[in-house]
């Protein structure tokens, strides 16, 4: 009984001291390089400073031993590209694990008469959400096609809001019935609609003839005397391609499209002016007979000069499927393709060769990720998917067979970094889509949560107070969750919210690029942003909530001056992956500041 005593009275002890003797009171500050930590505790301390969070691990920039309250070091000599350090303090266990950036904006305000005064930073960590987002230019597609949409005169129902991206195919033969006189308002009323349920708009252009798709090349441009060819498999006609006529005919109906939809809330536009379905690189073995490689080389590159050059404000991308390439070479393709043409042009590719097992060559894995990394990937399956019936092109599956199938499919597309897919999910097939999101809904979340970008910010520094003489930065930690990428403009904007709920004030880091800066290139990167603003003036003093978004800069209605922006379902800000309280305009809050009046 004794020893039990003894024993009860230790632990107690113990108890104490790990509540007592804990190293707290834990602050830093930084001028350049120069970094100074200071806290409370009982000595001797460990100081360990980090460009990650692994404290208590081998490794980092500093580990150092000392009896004294306050240690300080010039990191000058530590190699940490974003300037981003962690650190954490230890007497008998570590203390909470924190950050700082070197060559911080000064905390002392230099403009001519404002008082020089240190402002203490507040350092706020956030975790992520983990909830389904529903953002611009990425998601679940469906695509709508014409047949069954524009032609009838009684069509199917619309697809579920659960679909963030909606492909229209229209075909050329529809829109331009007779040279000259186009037929733009059905596919007006289409995109007007897609835009009000908040769906980003691609238009696949179908400028072929396709018995798939049920369109043509009019028949006006025959009359006209551009010369076709018979397709060496099918009966589908081709203009020939390299025929000057063809290439004035394509063109002029190109610029007369993009005159009544470029800035008017198109997402992209699909290149299929050639062969089968329209995919561009579909004719190996050939379908079309040309007199030698040189002249389809010089074609097809011409071809993506016409599309370039009407399209200057809307983004292209370029439908492919590398259907029976298995013996090329990775230079030859992209060379005897134009491919190389459309990556320098910026082009996104729509990849709709995605099949179950098959084996994804090195030439189509890099091809795919040479276009990632510099623009953007949609991408559709090679067959159908029946999740109706379990069934996948011809052959049906037992419903945990075809789930399989179905998860590892979305693997193969989500490691090509890809925007968008469809599997297949068409407007012709109401029963196909209902079933999916009945049945398959952890493929569904799991798509929206890898599928383009997903935006978490793991932590951001704002002053405790500003100046309204002055400058005032802020900093955040930024990361890329998702494999694909924003390829869109976004502003980073900053508000003040008074005590009304009003904004007093907003502006823009018109440094910021979401497109080159978030883009998932390494995945899991951290990216530190700072940002610099002018202090606000001719607001009252007081204590102001401050919220951040990624403004979409067409919704702005002041850009030069302010953030002030109107939310619409089509230029909605982004929705961000972090655990902050979101307002009703997708506006973060990050914290409380105090506005200080020149004193």
């Amino acid at each position: 009984m004794k020893l039990l005593k003894l024993a009860s009275a230790f632990a107690l002890i113990l108890f104490l001291c790990s509540s007592a003797c804990a190293v707290s009171n834990v602050q830093h500050s930084v001028s350049g390089n120069m970094t100074t930590i200071t806290y409370e505790g009982t000595p001797p301390f460990q100081v360990q400073i980090r460009r990650d969070r692994e404290i208590g691990t081998s490794g980092g920039f500093v580990w150092a031993k000392t009896n004294n309250k306050r240690f300080s070091i010039d990191l000058g000599f530590a190699e940490n590209p974003n300037r981003t350090f962690y650190y954490a303090v230890k007497d008998s266990e570590w203390s909470e694990t924190k950050s700082f950036y070197t060559g911080q904006y000064s905390s002392s305000l230099p403009t001519l008469g404002c008082p020089s005064v240190e402002i203490p930073k507040e350092t706020i960590f956030f975790e992520e959400s983990g909830e389904i987002l529903h953002n611009p230019h990425m998601g679940w597609a469906v695509t709508i096609v014409p047949d069954y949409n524009i032609y009838q005169k009684n069509p199917l129902p619309d697809p579920p809001m659960d679909f963030d991206v909606a492909n229209i195919a229209v075909g050329w033969d529809y829109l331009e019935p007779e040279e000259g006189n186009y037929n733009w308002k059905k596919l007006d009323k289409m995109i007007a609609e897609e835009i009000a349920r908040g769906r980003s708009i691609g238009i696949r252009l179908l400028m072929i003839h396709d018995k798939t798709w049920k369109t043509d090349i009019p028949q006006w441009v025959w009359d006209s005397g551009v010369p076709f060819q018979q397709d060496l498999k099918s009966t589908m006609r081709h203009p020939v391609y390299y025929n000057e006529l063809y290439q004035e005919k394509l063109s002029n109906f190109l610029n007369a499209f993009a005159a009544q939809y470029n800035g008017k809330g198109i997402d992209y536009v699909t290149v299929m002016p050639y062969v089968k379905s329209g995919e561009w690189d579909a004719d190996f073995p050939p379908l079309f007979e040309w007199p030698d490689e040189e002249t389809k080389k010089t074609t097809l590159a011409r071809l993506i000069e016409i599309y370039d050059n009407a399209f200057e404000s809307t983004d292209i991308d370029l439908q492919i499927n590398f259907a029976g390439y298995f013996d090329r070479e990775y230079e030859s393709i992209m060379q005897r393709s134009a491919l190389d043409t459309a990556m320098d042009k910026g082009f996104g590719i729509a990849f709709h060769g995605f099949k179950y097992g098959n084996y994804v060559p090195y030439y189509i894995q890099k091809a795919i990720g040479d276009f990632a990394a510099t623009s953007f990937v949609n991408g559709e399956s090679h067959t159908s998917w029946d999740f109706s019936r379990h069934k996948i092109g011809g052959t049906t599956y037992s419903e945990e067979e075809f789930t399989r199938r179905a998860h590892f499919m979305l693997d193969r597309v989500i490691e090509a970094r890809t925007n968008s897919v469809s599997f297949a999910f068409g407007s012709r097939w109401p029963q196909v889509y209902e079933a999916f999101l009945d049945d398959s809904q952890e493929l569904y979340e799991k798509g929206l949560k890898n599928l383009g970008y997903r935006f978490f910010i793991s932590e951001i520094e704002i002053p405790e107070s500003i100046v309204t003489c002055g400058n005032f930065g802020i900093r955040t930690e930024w990361k890329n969750r998702a494999r694909g990428r924003l390829y869109k403009p976004y502003s980073l904007c900053v508000f003040l919210e008074d005590e009304t709920g009003k904004i007093a004030w907003s502006k823009a880091d018109k440094t910021f690029d979401p497109r080159n800066v978030l883009s998932n290139d390494i995945y899991g990167e951290t990216y530190s942003v700072e940002s610099e603003f002018s202090a606000p003036a001719g607001i009252k003093e007081g204590t102001y909530l401050l919220k951040i978004g990624l403004i979409n800069p067409k919704s702005m209605t002041n850009p030069d001056n302010s953030c002030e922006f109107v939310f619409t379902s089509q230029f909605r800000p982004i929705e961000l992956d972090i655990n902050a309280q979101k307002d009703s305009n997708n506006l973060y809050s990050m914290g409380t500041v105090e506005i200080k009046n020149k004193t």
